[in-house]
């Protein structure tokens, strides 16, 4: 399927608007007249999009780019409400947006090109029959859109959390912050589930993916992934345990806090653990709708157990965690009315225990080590990490105990890996059901990159697409069509005209483009170019402080007196001294040096009317002698 044309009635900000998003052709519509005319554009090239470079010939069947489509625009003119639109449509809810669709896909190995609208929007004439289109309601569309989306995938990324509604449904598949965020499905604690998932897909990204998809990503990975406990000084401060009307938890706590040294080491790691998952253990069972009835458990599971031999703090937990879970089984069959909380619970010890086993086996094995803050390190590598963050994610509900983070990435560099670890992750497990058209929305994802990263990115998404979306086993090739918000001039240089559309505001209504005056070409422009056009900057290219501060020693020059001068003489000398544009610091030091010849010549003259006054004076005092 290939997305030609979207016609906007009215949605969000943006009202009677048609925009372009496939670059063969370009589709106008007048709603007055009902009028939908269609040319071809006679600089479209196929293939544009193709990567045909050797280093990616090892691949065979990649898949096949068929167009990119950048929207750009000043911040609140629309950008992303237009993939809002865009979802909205391929979410089952298309039927509820007035406008325009245009559409072209395969129909039983039949290329169909079709125009859906919505019944109020009347299209009376055109020429859209002699291009191969056919018109339909939305309401007789019905059948071909079921179809469309069967054999669609449209996937949505964002990095950007800023607490929006998102929804996934039909063929969406939503990879945005906001999204993953607040719908990680059966489990309360949404940001441990987000954090312990996000960490693990890059993982996953970072050992399963080839090599080649890899160095898209440009930096190398990480040799460990950091574990900090939360609140690691809670044992000073009993008053957590104080609360409880059962001394049975207490009693066991005070049995590993007698023994804990402040100086954590690799030895102290077991002891370590003990106290973060029992406090966190204890935390969340108070916290649990059952704490009357769980304090019973508890009490018979303490009262019956006894720590087997050379065990360890961790282990000791361990055992007593694996005795707290089989009683569970007794008050999930006593308190029928409660199996949903017992249930979850039951999870969550379950999943707290194997966690417990998978760290301390990676501790057996040498995996783990201590850096100088006192930081659990863990060596990268699937089959530890995999079972660790799983397992985690399960054992928590209301109280996150630890913290896993990238100590050697920056936050650009794991923005940077979000992009690409996520449509890796969500490839490897939906793969075999993604349909055979995908159409990736991507909402400024230069976000929080560097300029040479942002220079960069667009070649790394269509080598990175290529080749992870890719034909494999029976499945056919997909043909994959991008569309994506940016704010950068890099990514207008790397595309051409008629794949940009331009937004801008007038008097607060969007209005779409397709070009900018005085630069009829964008692909392959030179940024500086780009920047110093008024569409992404209207007064210049200095910042406005700078400016502001320029504008002030220019009307000092211009308009302060000579005694103004004289004393901000040395302010002015050392701002100019800072400019680093040379024509407006050679301006700036020239418009000095007249003030101040200007001023010297009045000096001058000064002196010379002084050395008259005093000729003068001479002269009368000769007089009076004389006369003396």
């Amino acid at each position: 399927m290939i997305l030609n044309f979207i016609w906007i009635d009215q949605f969000k900000g943006i009202k009677e608007q048609g925009l372009n998003l496939n670059s063969q052709i370009k589709i106008d519509f007048d709603k007055v007249r009902g009028n939908l005319n269609i040319t071809n554009n006679t600089l479209y090239i196929p293939n544009f999009f193709s990567v045909n470079n050797l280093e990616n010939s090892r691949y065979s069947q990649l898949a096949k780019i068929e167009n990119i489509c950048a929207i750009v625009g000043e911040n609140g003119t629309g950008k992303t409400t237009i993939l809002d639109y865009i979802k909205m449509i391929f979410s089952s809810e298309y039927y509820n947006t007035k406008g325009i669709l245009v559409l072209e896909f395969l129909f039983d190995n039949e290329l169909r090109k079709c125009i859906f609208h919505h019944k109020d929007i009347q299209i009376k004439s055109g020429n859209y029959k002699e291009y191969g289109f056919n018109l339909y309601t939305y309401e007789q569309a019905r059948e071909l859109f079921s179809f469309i989306e069967k054999d669609t995938s449209i996937i949505y990324f964002s990095n950007i959390f800023d607490s929006k509604r998102e929804v996934e449904g039909g063929c969406l598949i939503n990879l945005s912050t906001n999204y993953l965020l607040i719908n990680q499905n059966g489990f309360s604690d949404n940001v441990t589930l987000y954090r312990t998932k996000e960490i693990e897909w890059q993982v996953n990204f970072f050992v399963r993916a080839g090599s080649l998809l890899r160095s898209k990503v440009p930096f190398n990975a990480p040799d460990f992934l950091t574990i900090n406990f939360i609140d690691s000084g809670w044992y000073k401060e009993n008053t957590l345990f104080n609360i409880s009307r059962e001394p049975l938890i207490p009693q066991l706590f005070s049995k590993f806090v007698d023994n804990l040294n402040n100086d954590f080491n690799l030895e102290q790691f077991p002891k370590q653990l003990a106290f973060a998952t029992l406090r966190h253990i204890y935390v969340e069972l108070i916290r649990s709708d059952l704490e009357e009835k769980l304090h019973n458990v508890l009490a018979e599971a303490a009262k019956n157990f006894k720590p087997g031999p050379s065990r360890n703090n961790a282990e000791i937990v361990f055992d007593f965690l694996k005795s707290f879970e089989n009683h569970l089984g007794s008050l999930h069959k006593q308190y029928r009315s409660t199996e949903t909380e017992t249930k979850k619970l039951l999870s969550l010890i379950q999943g707290l225990n194997k966690f417990i086993y998978s760290i301390l086996k990676a501790h057996k094995s040498g995996e783990i080590s201590i850096d100088r803050n006192g930081s659990v390190k863990i060596a990268l590598k699937e089959a530890i990490l995999a079972d660790l963050l799983r397992n985690y994610g399960k054992s928590v509900s209301v109280d996150e105990y630890l913290t896993f983070d990238w100590r050697e990435l920056s936050s650009g560099q794991k923005a940077y890996l979000t992009i690409f670890s996520r449509f890796y992750n969500i490839i490897n497990r939906r793969g075999n059901i993604l349909g055979g058209n995908v159409l990736i929305l991507l909402d400024e994802a230069e976000v929080y990159l560097h300029p040479q990263w942002q220079k960069e990115l667009l070649r790394n998404i269509i080598d990175f697409f290529s080749i992870a979306f890719r034909k494999r086993n029976s499945n056919k090739q997909k043909r994959l069509q991008i569309i994506m918000t940016s704010n950068s001039p890099f990514i207008v240089s790397d595309l051409p005209n008629t794949n940009i559309i331009f937004l801008k505001d007038n008097n607060g209504e969007t209005v779409v483009s397709y070009g900018l005056d005085e630069l009829p070409q964008t692909f392959a422009s030179n940024i500086n170019g780009l920047l110093a056009h008024t569409f992404f900057l209207k007064d210049g290219v200095i910042g406005s402080f700078a400016k502001d501060k320029i504008n002030e020693i220019i009307h000092l020059l211009i308009n302060g007196t000579d005694a103004e001068i004289k004393i901000k003489k040395n302010f002015i000398d050392k701002s100019i001294r800072i400019i680093g544009e040379p024509l407006i610091k050679n301006k700036l030091f020239q418009m000095l040096e007249e003030r101040m010849v200007i001023d010297l010549m009045g000096i001058r003259g000064e002196i010379n009317s002084l050395e008259k006054d005093l000729a003068l004076i001479q002269e009368r005092l000769k007089k009076i002698e004389g006369n003396q």
